[in-house]
Parts: C-alpha cells; structure tokens; sequence
C-alpha cells in the first residue's frame, strides 16, 4: 500500500523595487506499507516499506537584488525510516542546512560573470545520506545499513556566461 500526501508551493514577491524574495516549499508525508507478505516463515504484513522515510519537507528562500548581491538558503528535514522488512531498525530523523551567496557582475552587454561562496550542512548535522536497506553482513560481522553524509563542508567559484 503506498498513501501519502505531497505538496508544492511556490511564491515570489517583491519586497522592495529592488529586492525581490523566491519561496520555495515541497512536503511529502508517506505511510507505505506491506499489506501482505510472507517470506517462509516470516511474516512481515502490516510492517513500513523500509527505505522510505515518514516524511520529507524541502524549504528554499532565495533573495536577489538589483545591485547583484544574491542569497540563497535551503533546508531538508527527512523523518525516520525503517532498514529491514521487519522494521526492526530505524533511522533518526535529520535536516541539513546549506547557504550560498553570489553577486552578479556584468562585464559587456552580452556577458556576465557570477562570484559565488557557498557553505553545505552549516549545523554539521551528523545523518545517513544512504541507506541500504536489508543489508546482510558477512563474516560474523553486523550489516551495514549507513553510508554517512557529507560533514559541513565550504565551496566557492566564478561562472562566466556569454551570449551569442
């Protein structure tokens, strides 16, 4: 059974004649689940289809101006999930933040050239970015469902852009 609810809403309003704000908000709540299914002598009915979290919220903001000076900020929030069939583990819920600046530089009438820093998971929010789910481990060993997510990390660069 996959039930869930998404939503989507955009809006973008000018705060001043020279500073202009995009919004940006995306949800999904989900409650899949097994309606049947028995595998040998285990029965997982009625048990969460693991992998998939319990909801998934995305929020952007961004703020640009007309002197060039542009702002960007946005957010995922995913919900717990669970790793096995048998929903006997379970993930923590996490959000990651990440923030990017630019300025807008126009250099001819027909080129431009954006200068941009940016800075991902600004909370250095410790999360699994992948999960493998119903993982076997091998030799004695216990399975590895998480492969962890980037650390906060920094990235900057310049974009140049021309039109013929």
């Amino acid at each position: 059974s996959h039930r869930g609810l998404e939503l989507l809403a955009n809006y973008r309003f000018d705060l001043t004649q020279k500073i202009s704000i995009n919004s940006f908000f995306n949800g999904s709540v989900n409650r899949f689940e097994f309606r049947t299914f028995i595998n040998e002598s285990d029965d997982f009915s009625g048990n969460k289809l693991p992998g998939v979290p319990d909801y998934t919220i995305n929020y952007r903001l961004d703020v640009k101006t007309a002197s060039g000076i542009n702002l960007y900020i946005n957010a995922r929030n995913v919900g717990p999930l669970y790793l096995n069939d048998s929903n006997s583990g379970r993930t923590d819920s996490y959000q990651v933040v990440n923030f990017k600046t630019a300025y807008k530089l126009a250099i001819f009438p027909v080129a431009e050239a954006y200068i941009y820093f940016g800075i991902n998971n600004i909370f250095d929010e410790k999360y699994a970015s992948s999960i493998l789910t119903n993982a076997v481990g091998f030799g004695g060993k216990a399975p590895r469902y998480y492969y962890p997510g980037n650390s906060r990390n920094y990235y900057g660069g310049l974009q140049l852009q021309y039109q013929f």
